[in-house]
């Protein structure tokens, strides 16, 4: 599934998935035709890819009912723009060999940056750093009757508890609030080309600190000190 503030992530998820998929079947909402043309660039005409143009219905349910529309093999693996696969992705072809016709993959989520992984218990929050995540039912055989429910979040129906399973083997990793970290790389590479303000070494250092989550900060424990343009957004004072 695919909006137009992820393509460059999507890119990267394209990729990581290309090896282990017969067929890629791309949803977008085609709300930004400059941006999509990075992603027509990447595909390139490789017809193991279908670009599907799919305004946006008011929940992903909706989306992810087209790509059971479209899909022609046996197993299907759904993965959003900002999500990519191992390495060891091609793992997931094992699975498709057992008793299980479903199965919840486990899923680490990027927060902030890319080393810090969030550590609260689905439905807490509770601090937990051992909690495992499993993202519902992500990869199952395709067959007659099952179906996206029209809900954010969906997770596929038509299958029996008995025929579901869990990955642990191969993760998905969501960099969904991680994003800023793309446009910190283009600032860092724009200005190792222009800046004579800073020095390589300086900006080196500031890159490393986004990307490990090290720069240096002070906390505002007073919100209420914000713009009042940005307390009335984020609803600070009735929180």
């Amino acid at each position: 599934i695919l909006t137009p503030d992820d393509v460059k992530w999507a890119v990267l998820s394209l990729e990581a998935v290309e090896p282990i998929a017969d067929e890629i079947i791309i949803i977008e909402d085609g709300k930004s035709p400059e941006k999509l043309k990075i992603l027509d660039k990447f595909i390139d005409g490789r017809e193991k890819f279908k670009v599907i143009h799919c305004p946006y219905k008011g929940n992903n349910g909706l989306q992810y009912q087209e790509i059971l529309k479209y899909a022609t093999g046996d197993w299907l693996l759904i993965i959003d723009a900002d999500e990519i696969v191992d390495d060891n992705a091609h793992l997931l072809r094992e699975y498709m060999e057992k008793d299980k016709e479903v199965y919840s993959i486990r899923m680490e989520h990027c927060i902030y940056n890319l080393a810090t992984l969030d550590a609260t218990e689905a439905g807490g929050p509770k601090y937990n750093p051992d909690y495992t995540h499993h993202v519902p039912r992500r990869f199952f055989r395709l067959k007659k009757g099952i179906y996206f429910p029209p809900l954010e979040h969906a997770v596929i129906q038509g299958f029996t508890e008995e025929q579901h399973g869990f990955i642990d083997d191969v993760v998905i990793w969501h960099y969904g609030r991680a994003k800023a970290m793309m446009e910190i790389k283009e600032k860092y590479e724009m200005n190792l080309k222009r800046s004579r303000m800073h020095s390589k070494e300086f900006l080196d250092w500031w890159h490393k600190a986004f990307l490990l989550g090290t720069y240096p900060v002070k906390r505002l424990e007073n919100l209420e000190r914000h713009p009042s343009v940005i307390r009335r957004e984020f609803n600070i004072g009735l929180l």
